[in-house]
């Protein structure tokens, strides 16, 4: 077990190069620059080439991206071309924000399609298989930004049950959990039954039934002990979609996670802050996957790493 995340961990240090790298790549296409949106539109060429030279942003592309690599290996992820502020601290600060945000999501998401899935399965082709079956064709439909709108408008203009943005109180992550996890909870739903419609069919679940026990006991314990494993893959593919959304959601319900603080920091063209929250994000996902490994051999003990 110890092998195989050491050499998992090793893969990821391949994929977080081959990420920073095409990000880095990208970034210097955004049109306009730094030095522009620090000196504003009226400066010169002249004072451009100065502001450029200082921020190092006149070096070619390698130079730069081997600069930034290697202060990040040593833990500096630079300063922020708009404050002079070290950057790690900024992002670790609201870190807690989006993880609460991102726990509170997949929570939202597990609590409704698990049940829901469940009971499309076992009753198929019912009222309420196709009742679940359009839940969760709205939820991959309907994007989480609108769903956000929708709910200030219901929950916090018109009935004044919840505050509509901050992180002020323990109310104010529900309206952006469930935006954002509605669209995953339409796609778990899904998973989860086609999955159990697959287990539904093996002998062994007869057997189960055969030895006298209960529906609820064959259902629970033995099928969805194994259909859960195609519902974990698919959670953690997800997983980056949530990371991805928590960009919009806390821009939607002005939600102090580092997703918004990146989003403002990318309109002002700041490059520092991009890549390293890009980099948490990418760190983020790759610890995930691995966890999502390892509760593979926990739901199903025929499966061994080495």
């Amino acid at each position: 077990m110890a092998r195989y995340i050491l050499r998992r961990l090793f893969q990821s240090i391949g994929v977080l190069l081959g990420v920073t790298i095409l990000v880095f790549s990208l970034v210097q296409l955004i049109p306009g620059g730094p030095a522009l949106m620090i000196l504003g539109e009226d400066a010169t060429a002249e004072q451009i080439a100065i502001v450029n030279h200082n921020l190092g942003l006149d070096r070619p592309l390698h130079v730069q991206y081997l600069d930034w690599l290697w202060k990040v290996c040593r833990g500096d992820f630079g300063t922020s071309f708009q404050d002079s502020r070290p950057i790690l601290p900024d992002l670790l600060s609201r870190m807690p924000a989006t993880l609460e945000l991102l726990a509170a999501a997949m929570f939202v998401a597990l609590l409704v399609a698990i049940p829901i899935g469940i009971a499309s399965a076992v009753k198929r082709n019912s009222l309420l298989d196709n009742v679940g079956r359009v839940f969760a064709l709205l939820g991959v439909s309907m994007p989480s930004f609108w769903i956000g709108l929708l709910l200030i408008l219901v929950f916090a203009k018109d009935l004044r049950w919840l505050p509509s943005a901050g992180r002020e109180s323990w109310t104010g992550v529900i309206m952006p959990a469930i935006a954002l996890g509605f669209a995953m909870a339409g796609i778990l739903m899904r998973m989860v039954r086609s999955s159990l419609l697959e287990v539904l069919r093996e002998d062994y679940l007869k057997t189960a039934r055969a030895k006298g026990l209960s529906e609820k006991v064959v259902i629970l314990k033995h099928a969805m002990r194994n259909a859960i494993l195609p519902v974990i893959t698919t959670i953690a593919l997800q997983v980056g979609n949530l990371l991805g959304g928590t960009v919009v959601i806390e821009t939607v319900f002005a939600w102090p996670g580092i997703g918004r603080f990146c989003y403002m920091r990318m309109l002002q063209r700041d490059i520092p802050t991009i890549m390293g929250n890009l980099m948490l994000y990418a760190i983020l996902v790759c610890v995930l996957n691995i966890i999502t490994d390892l509760l593979y051999a926990l739901f199903d003990p025929r499966i061994r790493y080495s």
